[in-house]
């Protein structure tokens, strides 16, 4: 009905997707055409082109199921999932980013995906630098990322990340990287409390003079310390 009365306004129109039953089955087609008139305005019909896009249409629905196959998967990981494009001009984008920034980064996927540099500038200042060259020397030898770095989130509070991902060459010259980012602040808490016990415990062995000795099961051994 929307067709015929499209038809009927006697106005170009382009790219008006039909369905037809054929032999074949059911075929989806998009319709172009403009209005032909005589001599004297009189309407004598269309003038236009019709191109089969069923195939086009089928592998376009199957993308989105895959798309929505990955978002369910991905919601299921504790972290950020994402993709990021690198142009040889500089240019940057997510092509894809996991609803994970939401619960991890107190930003919305869409908001990441509108401005590439959303996530950067949340970078803490002093991390900024040592991240972007380790993306750049990823990038250039086409090896694996593994980075720690800290971000000031919206809501104010510093956290600890880790990213780790892996990039693959564009047709342009640019890279894709395919990743992932955790919060890694209860981590860092550990590590950095281990490594404080450790330096007092040799600040303690430094003043009473006592040395140190570690047996090694695995093979026997006995590692003793300067002292």
């Amino acid at each position: 009905q929307y067709y015929r009365a499209l038809l009927d306004r006697q106005e170009p129109f382009a790219r008006v997707l039909t369905a037809k039953h054929t032999p074949r089955g059911l075929l989806y087609l998009s319709r172009s055409a403009v209005p032909v008139f005589d001599a004297a305005g009189r309407f004598e019909g269309y003038r236009g082109t019709v191109r089969d896009v069923t195939s086009t249409l089928a592998a376009a629905s199957e993308a989105r199921r895959g798309e929505v196959t990955l978002r369910e998967l991905a919601a299921q990981v504790p972290g950020m999932l994402f993709g990021i494009e690198e142009h040889p001009d500089g240019r940057a984008g997510y092509p894809f980013v996991s609803d994970g920034a939401e619960r991890v980064l107190g930003m919305a996927a869409a908001t990441l995906q509108a401005d590439a540099l959303t996530f950067f500038r949340h970078v803490h200042p002093p991390d900024l630098a040592p991240l972007g060259k380790a993306l750049a020397e990823g990038a250039a030898r086409l090896t694996r990322l593994e980075h720690s770095f800290r971000m000031t989130l919206p809501d104010g509070s510093l956290r600890w990340f880790e990213m780790r991902a892996a990039p693959t060459r564009l047709g342009d010259g640019g890279t894709l990287w395919h990743g992932f980012t955790a919060d890694v602040t209860a981590r860092k808490a550990i590590e950095e409390a281990l490594q404080a016990h450790e330096e007092r415990w040799q600040i303690a062995a430094d003043a009473a003079r006592i040395g140190i000795a570690e047996f090694v099961l695995a093979d026997g051994l006995v590692n003793l310390d300067r002292r």
